[in-house]
């Protein structure tokens, strides 16, 4: 968290308070504002905060009516703003940021145990010495007052959990929309540009697999040649290559015309396994 992580979990589940992780300073009754990213390829991460809940205000930079969760699941390149109540009487100086991979079967069909990291938020008014205990069972989660998690990879836990779910479908943004008539269209007639994108394996879409180009492409509009190899479907036997057949190693990429309607359709397998 915070780019200070720390690679033995050993150490974060017996020593926490010995490690130079992130720490977030809070006053007592204070509202603060953070905003997660992850940067991360591929792995979704659940983030809690020791008796303390989030409250969502914005996706993706985009401004939403308030949800208060218990936790919340973000994904690779997603943003969420949330507010973090300060407490008006803390029982301890720090409190654990607690953040879980959630997989337990591997890429290779074995199994995988879920990687855990810690960050703190500090309570700089509070005369406490700071301990090695985690909350790492979320006490407060019980299956008579079960927890919400905002953005779970799927419609619910297996009963056993004590969990809910909160779908990122039933957010609002809190402005109007403005442009009715563009929500309102059945079909556009102008301007509409559709894409069908298949992604699977690890970077592959369409087929190819993603090569970077080595200069930028915004200055090599017209001669991309020049910095990066064109996906040439001559060259890669896309329906039939191998996985990591590097003849379909290109750089991929779309042009969309100014002031056109873009709508990207993906298709994407992903195995969750959730213990049913």
């Amino acid at each position: 968290m915070g780019d200070k992580g720390w690679h033995n979990n050993e150490d974060q589940r017996t020593r926490p308070s010995k490690l130079p992780l992130a720490t977030y300073l809070i006053s007592k009754g204070e509202d603060i504002l953070m905003r997660f990213v992850n940067g991360g390829v591929a792995q979704e991460i659940l983030i809690w905060l020791e008796d303390h809940q989030f409250t969502i205000v914005a996706a993706d930079g985009v401004e939403v009516k308030p949800v208060t969760v218990d936790a919340l699941v973000i994904y690779s390149g997603e943003r969420y703003d949330v507010l973090i109540h300060g407490q008006k009487n803390p029982s301890k100086k720090v409190y654990r940021f607690i953040l879980e991979t959630m997989e337990s079967i591997h890429w290779n069909w074995g199994p995988y145990e879920p990687f855990k990291s810690l960050g703190n938020l500090e309570y700089d008014n509070v005369n406490a010495t700071e301990d090695d205990t985690v909350d790492w069972e979320h006490k407060n989660c019980t299956l008579k007052n079960k927890c919400l998690i905002f953005n779970c990879p799927f419609g619910r836990f297996a009963d056993k959990y004590p969990f809910n779910c909160f779908s990122p479908h039933l957010l609002e943004n809190v402005r109007e929309v403005q442009d009715f008539d563009l929500i309102k269209a059945d079909k556009f007639d102008k301007n509409f540009d559709e894409r069908f994108i298949n992604m699977h394996f690890d970077s592959h879409v369409d087929g190819y697999m993603f090569a970077k180009p080595h200069g930028m492409p915004y200055f090599y509009n017209d001669r991309l040649d020049d910095i990066a190899v064109k996906c040439d479907p001559e060259v890669c036997d896309r329906p039939n290559h191998a996985k990591y057949d590097h003849t379909c190693d290109c750089f991929i990429h779309y042009y969309f015309k100014l002031n056109s309607i873009v709508q990207v359709r993906s298709f994407l397998i992903t195995v969750v396994i959730n213990d049913q």
